[in-house]
């Protein structure tokens, strides 16, 4: 048994050592890093042992005939899987999420740490009952144009209620969302806006797939495993 966690558990302390130092230094943070690489770790560790072992002469067939053959087994890690995920993945967003209420005239920026903002202006037009007002965001990191976003403003006609719409830039080095909502337009042009920089937000989406996905392996009929 001890064996059996050695690799995982070296392999987990590394990346929660990496954890560390690029700044998810809370205790609850990390710790829960460590937990979660060690549960996927010990999880390929014990597959790949299982399919070395596992007498099936296709190398794909032999794939799905054992997570299959043992799918409550698999099924669970699965879903124990998303479960570490999903704390991971709301820790992030607790813990570590910017929040910036900013005002911009057109032409103007705004230094959010990695990525730069730039306001473009507005377009605007009338569509069934209301008018809307787009404003045009352009996204920049190292000075490399990445997104073009487009927040709104919904004005309702027949009652004068304004709505705002959200736009979304995913960021893929924090498996995270950029959110900018458009919050409100004045007479001379200037537009507030309420920008939000979540990461590891994306794990939420992830850890669900993955618990549907542990869940169908785990309640696959034998019937169905038995045709593989």
């Amino acid at each position: 048994m001890k064996e059996k966690l050695k690799i995982p558990a070296l392999i987990s302390l590394i990346v929660t050592l990496a954890a560390y130092i690029l700044g998810y230094r809370r205790p609850e943070v990390f710790t829960t890093v460590y937990i979660t690489v060690l549960a996927i770790t010990v999880t390929v560790y014990d597959f790949i042992n299982e399919y070395v072992k596992f007498n099936v002469d296709n190398p794909v067939r032999r794939f799905f005939k054992l997570i299959l053959y043992k799918r409550r087994k698999y099924g669970g890690y699965l879903i124990h899987i998303a479960m570490f995920l999903i704390v991971f993945g709301l820790l992030g967003t607790q813990f570590y999420m910017d929040s910036y209420s900013i005002k911009l005239k057109p032409g103007e920026s705004y230094d959010l740490g990695d990525y730069i903002i730039t306001f473009n202006g507005i377009d605007n037009y009338r569509e069934e009952g209301k008018i809307i007002w787009t404003a045009n965001i352009a996204v920049y990191k190292g000075g490399k144009l990445v997104d073009v976003m487009q927040p709104k403003l919904e004005k309702f006609i027949k009652n004068d209620q304004v709505t705002p719409r959200v736009d979304t830039y995913m960021i893929p080095e924090i498996i995270g969302d950029l959110y900018i909502v458009f919050e409100f337009l004045s007479e001379d042009g200037t537009a507030s806006f309420k920008v939000e920089i979540m990461p590891l937000v994306k794990l939420l989406w992830y850890s669900g797939y993955i618990l549907l996905l542990g869940g169908i392996v785990a309640l696959m009929p034998r019937r169905v495993v038995e045709k593989i």
